[in-house]
């Protein structure tokens, strides 16, 4: 039976379709990304876990792989958060992710999708990808560099951040010289990036504090996230009030 709560939005006469779940929301997202990432996630797993193997090895500054895999994974972003949902003509604003776990958006406001999908989707892929952007303008991966680093020293006890602003701009043998700026530009990334967990922990505590469970961005641009397997005539609706 439907919880007498829960919100339902009339799609023509006769049917409506209930709002889809902050689950169904958040694993369509993470399905997204992980969509997004997979092939440069695996190019870097492989690059980096083989190499290291190898003793007295050290990713190089702006070496082919590391920057592959960065424009892969900025193309691979845009394209499943913003591109296919516009092309998307079965489903107008529907991502991978939601067509996985059968969920859309519903246009209530009857707005142009692709105008709502570029407001929603654009400046959030941007701030995602701002890290990798930065991590290719520096040139290193901190995190690739420090694991290297303490194989082959691990009497080193300090972490990251002495690794990046005392370590490396002495000199590290076995990689080319690291400048002070790149170590500030790839610090300013790992920043970004925990900024980043915070804004999606806070996106998605707004969607479950919502007495519609709808999004304040969502609910600014007329539309909401239903559950396609949801639909159910009026009659049917109104009975399981």
């Amino acid at each position: 039976m439907e919880n007498k709560n829960e919100i339902n939005f009339k799609i023509n006469d006769d049917q409506v379709i209930y709002k889809a779940s902050f689950i169904k929301r958040f694993i369509a997202r993470i399905l997204d990304f992980s969509i997004a990432l997979f092939i440069p996630i695996i190019m870097s797993f492989i690059y980096f876990v083989v190499n290291l193997q190898t003793d007295n090895w050290y990713p190089q500054p702006w070496n082919w792989e590391f920057l592959l895999s960065g424009i892969l994974a900025m193309i691979g972003i845009i394209f499943t958060m913003v591109i296919y949902p516009i092309i998307n003509k079965k489903n107008p604003g529907q991502s991978i992710g939601k067509k996985i776990l059968k969920i859309k958006i519903l246009n209530i406001e009857n707005k142009n999708i692709s105008k709502v999908i570029l407001i929603r989707e654009l400046p959030i892929s941007i701030f995602y990808i701002l890290p990798i952007v930065l991590q290719l303008i520096s040139g290193i991966e901190a995190k690739n560099l420090f694991a290297s680093y303490l194989k082959q020293n691990e009497e080193y006890k300090k972490g990251i951040f002495d690794f990046l602003f005392n370590v490396l701009p002495n000199g590290v043998d076995g990689i080319k010289k690291v400048y002070m700026w790149q170590s500030i530009v790839n610090f300013i990334s790992m920043i970004i990036s925990r900024i980043e967990v915070f804004i999606f922990i806070g996106i998605s505590i707004s969607i479950i504090a919502s007495p519609k469970n709808i999004g304040i961005n969502d609910k600014k641009l007329g539309i909401a996230i239903v559950d396609i397997s949801s639909i159910k005539n009026i009659k049917e609706s109104e009975e399981n009030v």
